[in-house]
């Protein structure tokens, strides 16, 4: 991710080891000032909306089941409504602990997040300068235990993949910043419950193509009409999103993304159905990069094949 913000101080006679200082620098005092500004507010609202998140689910299958009832003639949804209710009690159920215990795993895991959380203030920056230190010797390093006659293959392949992957996550990674900003400033202008975790959600779901975006668009309004919002309020919040959407497809995704994935609706599509069957939200989140890896591959191989000799003759 700060790899090309590192090359871009070298190229500008930046000595490397600076260059890296002055990236990390930024970077860790933006995550932290963000962290003691946002997060706590953040969290709270999370668990504000885990909170209400099966209470919606409920209320929406009630609903469907009366329309069910009254159009089918019996409740098709009466299983997933018990389902819901079980798992509800489960997890209560699970939570029941003697006093003494509850205490001893609160101190406990107390210990480890705070030992985690200072081993990681020192480690994880460590850790980010030298690699990106090595970085260019770790590349030749790797490719000098190839075989010869692979190594400019495999130099091309990792140009490539450095080019779609790279360029994919970082340009994804702005798009879902700004889409963020865009959507939590406009949330909390028109006074929309869960402002804060809803904006940051509908910008960094946008990661997922299609899917993250149509999720968090039926979950804000769920959440708006829950609370008795109004028409001109329901028509303000179409607008965001609308808006939000065409600069996205329009502006932000084409000139900062680019066309580096080069993938086609049908297979991203293809993808994403497949990786969510497969691993769930992880799966949707890797469908996309793993499919452009597959594609940089076999689009090499079949440009070295056909420009040898006996493909030439053939």
């Amino acid at each position: 991710m700060v790899n090309p913000l590192v090359l871009r101080l070298t190229k500008r006679k930046v000595p490397r080891k600076y260059a890296i200082a002055i990236v990390l620098v930024i970077l860790f005092s933006t995550i932290i000032f963000g962290s003691i500004i946002i997060i706590p507010k953040l969290l709270e609202q999370g668990k504000d909306l885990a909170v209400r998140i099966p209470v919606l689910y409920s209320r929406i299958m009630e609903t469907l089941g009366r329309m069910s009832e009254n159009y089918v003639g019996y409740n098709i949804f009466s299983g997933l409504t018990s389902l819901d209710s079980n798992f509800i009690s489960n997890a209560e159920n699970s939570s029941i602990l003697t006093p003494i215990g509850g205490m001893l795993q609160g101190v406990f895991k107390s210990s480890f997040k705070v030992v985690g959380f200072l081993l990681g203030l020192l480690v994880v920056p460590l850790l980010s300068f030298y690699l990106l230190l090595d970085f260019p010797h770790l590349k030749k390093d790797f490719l000098s235990l190839l075989p010869v006659r692979y190594q400019s293959f495999m130099e091309e392949l990792l140009k490539r993949l450095n080019f779609v992957i790279g360029g994919y996550l970082r340009g994804q990674f702005i798009v879902s910043t700004i889409l963020s900003t865009y959507y939590c400033i406009a949330f909390l202008i028109l006074r929309v419950d869960l402002a804060l975790v809803l904006g940051l959600m509908a910008g960094y779901f946008n990661i997922i193509p299609y899917v993250g975006i149509v999720s968090m668009i039926v979950l804000t309004f769920f959440i708006v009409l829950i609370h008795g919002a109004t028409v001109t309020k329901l028509i303000s919040l179409a607008l965001v999103f609308t808006v939000g959407m065409a600069t996205e497809g329009s502006m932000l995704t084409p000139r900062i993304v680019g066309k580096k994935v080069g993938i086609g609706p049908l297979t991203l599509i293809a993808s994403l159905l497949i990786g969510g069957e497969l691993l769930g939200l992880v799966g949707m989140l890797l469908a996309v990069p793993f499919v452009a890896v597959i594609k940089v591959i076999v689009v090499l191989i079949l440009e070295k094949l056909k420009s040898t000799e006996a493909y030439q003759k053939s």
